[in-house]
């Protein structure tokens, strides 16, 4: 499978889209005013590097803003929890307490992505038992992707974020907006995924590429059938060391038992274990001159390097979704429906 080299043409519209999608996030400004005080709960300590993407671009975005951050905590730091059929999530017994002794104008500010429903339900059980928590304080869902399962367990989770008056919540597609909306009609809108906040990092220029086209294909719980496409495949998880293996073990397992004195020394070697395998998934992208991919992630870091990327939904049709809302009239981007398709469907994904 080949995706046509894109003209100057294509490529100067494409980062006028991209330049705009990284500007809209300044739409957060209006709930967390510049050089707010924040505590950012929920950042990413595993592997899927959509999720360090948005982590990376967060930091960026809140070093923009000026923000004043003064913890950031991950679920490891934050709980313990018990593994059965319904997670229950334990607050650890300072978090409660702290949240409570925050300053006043201190804004609790969630980590956006796409665990929000009842696929990941540790996370969704965290952000629940924050807000419970937080009575009376602002809280902010950075954007978010929503899907649940269970109709039941949609009603009951947002109800929870419909009876705190002061919740923000922020929605990286359509669909997942009118779901939020349907049971907290307040305080909710659209955004783009925060790792677009890389877009001036990482898009400006470019590299020759040095290879052909790239196939991602997911291996997860949201993997849907295998492709046909004949290129070299990859996942997330192919470009992680027994090393990097160990030490995401070794990191949750402390954070999770070890006094909260130590943690700061666990954040900074979590750090740069990101910050290397973020530099290997720019690096493999940048040497191919396109991608296919049914990741968002995939889809977002190769628009954030001018590379043609064409898509393939995950199992919940996350990708067209997003892409519906905010790559559509990109050169670089393709439903895979629509290229190489054609004959068994009707039109592209969206």
């Amino acid at each position: 499978m080949s995706l046509e080299p894109p003209s100057r043409e294509d490529l100067a519209k494409h980062a006028a889209i991209m330049g705009r999608m990284s500007a809209m996030l300044d739409d957060l400004l209006s709930v967390i005013p510049r050089r707010s005080k924040i505590v950012y709960i929920d950042y990413p300590i595993h592997f899927n590097v959509g999720d360090l993407l948005i982590h990376w671009g967060t930091e960026r975005f809140f070093s923009r803003a000026e923000y004043q951050v003064s913890a950031s905590y991950s679920i490891f730091d934050l709980c313990r929890t018990d593994s059965t059929s319904r997670p229950v999530i334990r607050l650890k017994n300072w978090v409660e307490p702290y949240l409570a002794g925050l300053d006043s104008e201190t804004i609790v500010v969630f980590h956006g992505g796409g665990n929000f429903g009842d696929l990941y339900p540790h996370h969704q059980a965290l952000r629940e038992a924050v807000i419970k928590a937080c009575p009376s304080r602002r809280l902010v869902l950075l954007p978010q992707s929503i899907h649940f399962d269970d109709p039941v367990e949609e009603l009951r989770s947002l109800s929870i974020f419909s009876a705190h008056p002061d919740l923000h919540a922020f929605l990286r597609d359509q669909p997942s907006l009118e779901v939020y909306r349907r049971v907290v009609p307040r305080h909710a809108a659209l955004l783009p995924d925060m790792a677009f906040a890389l877009w001036e990092l990482l898009g400006i220029g470019g590299t020759q590429a040095s290879s052909g086209p790239l196939e991602q294909q997911r291996v997860d719980m949201e993997a849907t059938s295998p492709s046909s496409i004949n290129s070299e495949s990859m996942d997330w998880s192919d470009l992680l060391a027994l090393s990097d293996k160990i030490a995401l073990l070794v990191i949750r397992k402390g954070l999770t038992l070890a006094p909260r004195w130590f943690a700061p020394i666990l954040h900074s070697l979590w750090k740069r274990r990101r910050d290397r395998v973020l530099k290997r998934a720019t690096e493999l992208f940048t040497r191919h001159n396109s991608l296919v991919t049914d990741r968002l992630h995939g889809l977002i870091l190769a628009c954030l390097l001018n590379r043609p990327v064409s898509y393939r939904d995950n199992s919940y049709g996350k990708l067209s979704r997003f892409a519906d809302a905010w790559l559509r009239e990109s050169p670089l981007v393709t439903a895979q429906a629509a290229t190489e398709e054609s004959s068994r469907s009707k039109g592209p994904v969206s």
